[in-house]
C-alpha cells in the first residue's frame, strides 16, 4: 500500500480504537503510508507549542502500559507535568543524564508501539477547530470523540467545503450535521455515514419503529447520494442506488464503548485500499461483525471490549478468504 494516507479527525478517546485496525492490516508499508490523526483533546498540563511534546504525551496516555514504572514516571513528569530534567532528577533521586536516558528510552518504546500514528495537533487544546493541507490524503474520517464545540462545527463546515472525495462520518461528526442540516448538501457524494438509530433520528427525524427508520434510511441515501450504515443488531447498509444490504453476523457483546470507532477505522482503511465506498461499507461491516463473533468465542460476549474486536481482525480476514 504505497502512497496511501489516512486522515482521521478524532478526539483522544477515539485514537487507539479507530487506528488499531490499520496497524493490524499493515497499511504502513511504503514511504508515505500511515495514519495522520488530527488530535484535539489533550488534557495534560504541559504548555502548548511543542508538537513533539504533545505527541508523546498523547502516546503515553494510550500506550503507557508498554513502559516500565520507572520509564512511565520519568516520561510523565517530563511531558505532562512540564518539569525540567534537573527537577525530575531531584525528585527521583538519579542523575540528570539518567533522567535523559530514561525519557529517550521511553520515547523509543512509545513510538515503536504505534509507529504509523503521525499526530497533527490542533491549535486549540481541547477541541477541533481547523483543517489544513487535507487534500493530500487518500481517505478521511471524522467524528469519534470529536465533541460538539461551536468551533468544531465551523471546522467541519470548512472541511466539507474543500474535500471532494467520499468521507467516513461517524459519532459527533453526525451530531454536528444534525445541528446544522444545511451541511447535508455539502457532504461529498458517496460518503459513508455510520449512525446508530438515535444519531440517524437526529438527522432524519424520529421514527415510530425500526421498519420506518429503515425506509427513511433507504430514501435518505438515495436523496443525498450517500451510503448510510444504520447500525444495529442487523446493521443495514443503504446505498445511493437504493440497494439495502443486511449484515447477519455480530453479537450483543459488541455493544461496547469504542466498537463503533473500530468499525469506522475498518471502513476507512478499506476505502484507502481502493474499494468503492459501498463495497468498503458492506465489507467493513461484515469484517467487524465476524471479528466480534470470534472475540465472543475467545473472550465471551459479557467481557468483550473494543480492542478484543481488533485483536480478531486477522482471523476474520482469514475466515472470509
Amino acid at each position: 500500500m504505497k502512497n496511501k494516507q489516512i486522515y482521521c479527525i478524532t478526539g483522544k478517546s477515539g485514537i487507539s480504537n479507530l487506528c488499531s485496525f490499520t496497524k493490524k492490516k499493515g497499511l504502513t508499508s511504503g514511504g508515505k503510508s500511515g495514519i495522520l490523526v488530527k488530535q484535539m483533546t489533550f488534557t495534560g498540563r504541559r504548555r502548548l507549542g511543542m508538537s513533539k511534546d504533545l505527541r508523546f504525551a498523547m502516546l503515553l496516555d494510550c500506550y503507557g502500559e508498554f513502559l516500565t514504572p520507572h520509564q512511565y514516571r520519568l516520561t510523565e513528569l517530563y511531558y505532562c507535568a512540564d518539569l525540567s530534567l534537573s527537577e525530575i532528577a531531584e525528585i527521583v533521586g538519579i542523575t540528570r543524564q539518567g533522567v535523559r536516558d530514561g525519557i529517550k528510552r521511553g520515547e523509543q518504546i512509545l513510538q515503536t508501539a504505534f509507529p504509523e500514528a503521525m499526530v497533527d495537533l490542533d491549535q486549540h487544546q481541547d477541541h477541533f477547530s481547523s483543517v489544513s493541507g487535507i487534500k493530500a490524503y487518500s481517505s478521511i474520517a471524522i467524528g469519534p470523540g470529536l465533541g460538539k464545540h461551536q468551533d468544531s462545527a465551523k471546522a467541519l463546515e470548512q472541511l466539507l467545503q474543500v474535500v471532494e472525495k467520499p468521507l467516513v462520518i461517524d459519532a459527533d461528526g453526525l451530531n454536528l450535521i444534525a445541528a446544522n442540516k444545511d451541511l447535508l448538501k455539502r457532504i461529498p457524494p458517496r460518503s459513508i455515514l455510520t449512525p446508530h438509530p438515535k444519531e440517524f433520528d437526529r438527522i432524519a427525524g424520529e421514527s415510530i419503529n425500526s421498519y420506518e427508520r429503515l425506509k427513511k434510511a433507504q430514501a435518505f441515501a438515495i436523496d443525498h447520494q450517500l451510503c448510510v450504515v444504520l447500525k444495529g443488531a442487523y446493521t443495514a447498509i443503504c446505498t445511493a442506488t437504493g440497494n439495502v444490504y443486511f449484515n447477519n453476523c455480530g453479537n450483543p457483546g459488541m455493544a461496547t464503548a469504542g466498537s463503533g470507532d473500530v468499525l469506522t477505522g475498518i471502513i476507512l482503511a478499506l476505502l484507502t485500499q481502493g474499494l468503492e465506498p459501498e463495497t468498503a461499507a458492506v465489507a467493513g461491516v461484515f469484517l467487524h461483525g465476524t471479528a466480534g463473533d470470534l472475540a465472543a468465542v475467545y473472550r465471551s460476549e459479557e467481557s468483550m471490549i473494543a480492542s478484543d474486536i481488533t485483536d480478531m481482525l486477522g482471523k476474520a480476514f482469514k475466515q472470509i478468504k
